[in-house]
């Protein structure tokens, strides 16, 4: 079975999406009983053992006989109820679909032998009101001033009626000794106690004092009738507001993308943002706002990517592109943070997923390889690093052509690794193929590109002991930077300039990026995602 449920439950648990009704709580107890009209309730019983349909075994340890669980969707089953020496009232319970509720679920047992005698005890009460109102009817047919023939009739009818209660008898036996009276409020504790008793007269007198029940019904009547006109009304306002939604929300995207042309990276993300203000279920968008804020902001707010990619998770479809690419982007926040085995969970997901699909040429599977390309980098498992970047180099191709960003993205990757074992000729070689085919493209995201071409195409020269080279590419790559970053967010390493402002300035980068880094590790552990 998938992950996907598992990654959902955790990785929203990081952000308390539980308590929004994920959490599902039970008990499994004794009957609550009636004894002479007082409620006795029912005790818990603490070394049962319950097993969720689809779910693990839930071992009941409270004296209350209380116990919780993970619902990841809003029906489920319960599959198994055991206690030594017990068995479930109601032998239906492991077959009802139950809906996730804040009202928790009651698991009911009793040792046979009770059961056997609450049966058998129900059973005699039922007979003997039974066996009073034949008697009366009896008496009744006696007194009647009428011929014996007729008489004699009406009795055959009494008796005949007499013999097919005994499935009555028999059904509310049933029904009566699988009552727990906990479940009750007050009042039907004392409405079910005096029919249980055959005391009828004092039930009807009691379910008198909640007044006319025919009045009741006709007005419960005229107010569903309302609610349903309420109903059609708010239905039609809903369908001009979702109507309004979308017009704005293009308005949004246009802005969005007109400041992305531009290079106005804030006020592009303020739109992008805007658009995902407008409805947090729509998963597009919410991915979309994250992957942009991701892309560009990712050291200094990659928290506030992982909270839109989790929203965007959480209603999404399992195995529909968008859920693709979100849990490609989780594996990429989660690299990010050195969570290694959760990313590689998640991307492996994203690329079963993107498999299953059988769609020839899907553009996010190279996007997949890459991602895990770059997770095996910061493994500094680099042969299985290459292998990666160059399955996404063939489909990237394939797909787009040789001359495209992607493309020149991937040779950058490839370059980076023969960088990092130091292979310089070979980083060289496919850095300047990068640069050959992103320098012919000219948008906002291609200038990032280059940017971190010329960036290691200067560390290359560098460690080949050829520092004016090295300068010229870090000159250039310094140059897209300041236009990219009026206020330099992601200036890592500054090569040109006093070594004291840089060592400075990214001895306070990295105290922010630590500050965050913590808060987000302090969620993953306490959620137990280690």
């Amino acid at each position: 079975m998938r992950l996907i449920r598992l990654i959902i439950i955790l990785l929203i648990a990081s952000y308390g999406l539980t308590a929004n009704g994920q959490i599902q709580k039970g008990y499994v107890k004794t009957k609550g009983r009636m004894l002479n009209g007082k409620h006795i309730p029912g005790q818990g019983l603490p070394g049962s053992t319950v097993k969720i349909q689809g779910g693990n075994s839930i071992g009941v340890r409270n004296t209350n006989g209380s116990f919780s669980f993970i619902v990841p969707k809003k029906n489920y089953m319960v599959e198994s109820v055991q206690k030594k020496g017990y068995e479930l009232v109601d032998v239906d319970a492991t077959k009802k679909l139950y809906q996730q509720s804040a009202n928790p679920i009651y698991l009911v047992m009793e040792t046979p032998e009770q059961q056997r005698s609450d049966i058998l005890a129900a059973e005699r009460k039922i007979r003997h009101y039974l066996q009073q109102q034949l008697t009366q009817k009896e008496d009744e047919i006696e007194a009647l001033k009428t011929t014996k023939a007729e008489k004699d009739s009406l009795f055959c009818i009494l008796y005949q009626r007499q013999t097919e209660n005994e499935k009555l008898i028999a059904e509310m036996a049933k029904r009566y000794s699988t009552l727990d009276y906990d479940q009750l409020d007050e009042f039907y504790q004392k409405v079910s106690w005096f029919i249980e008793n055959g005391e009828l007269t004092h039930a009807d007198s009691l379910l008198r004092t909640r007044g006319d029940i025919h009045t009741q019904v006709q007005n419960i009547l005229q107010q569903g009738q309302a609610i349903l006109e309420q109903e059609n009304q708010l239905q039609q306002a809903k369908t001009v507001h979702q109507a309004d939604i979308e017009e704005v929300a293009r308005r949004c995207d246009s802005f969005f993308k007109a400041f992305s042309v531009m290079n106005l990276t804030d006020s592009a993300v303020y739109y992008i943002e805007l658009r995902a203000k407008l409805d947090s279920t729509n998963a597009e968008w919410q991915n979309a706002a994250g992957e942009y804020i991701w892309d560009y902001y990712r050291s200094s707010n990659y928290m506030l990517a992982w909270e839109y990619f989790n929203r965007a998770l959480h209603y999404s479809v399992e195995g529909s592109p968008i859920s693709i690419s979100v849990c490609c982007n989780l594996g990429k926040v989660l690299t990010y943070v050195n969570k290694y085995t959760m990313a590689m969970r998640s991307l492996n997901l994203a690329l079963e997923m993107a498999l299953d699909l059988k769609e020839k040429d899907n553009p996010i599977i190279p996007v997949i390889y890459n991602s895990i390309g770059d997770l095996f980098t910061k493994l500094e498992i680099y042969q299985d690093a290459i292998l990666n970047y160059k399955k996404a180099l063939d489909l990237y191709t394939k797909i787009y052509g040789k001359k495209h960003e992607h493309v020149a993205r991937t040779f950058y990757n490839i370059g980076k690794i023969f960088y990092l074992t130091e292979d310089y000729y070979n980083a060289l070689e496919y850095e300047l193929k990068a640069l050959e085919i992103i320098s012919k493209i000219d948008n906002i995201s291609s200038k990032f590109v280059l940017m971190d071409i010329y960036s290691l195409i200067g560390d290359i020269y560098q460690e080949k002991k050829d520092e004016s080279i090295a300068y010229d590419y870090w000159y250039k790559s310094n140059e897209i930077r300041t236009g990219l970053y009026s206020n330099d967010f992601f200036y890592r390493k500054n090569h040109i300039g006093s070594v004291l402002h840089s060592s400075t300035k990214r001895l306070h980068e990295k105290e922010e990026e630590e500050d965050n880094l913590q808060e987000l590790l302090r969620l993953l552990f306490e959620n137990g995602l280690d």
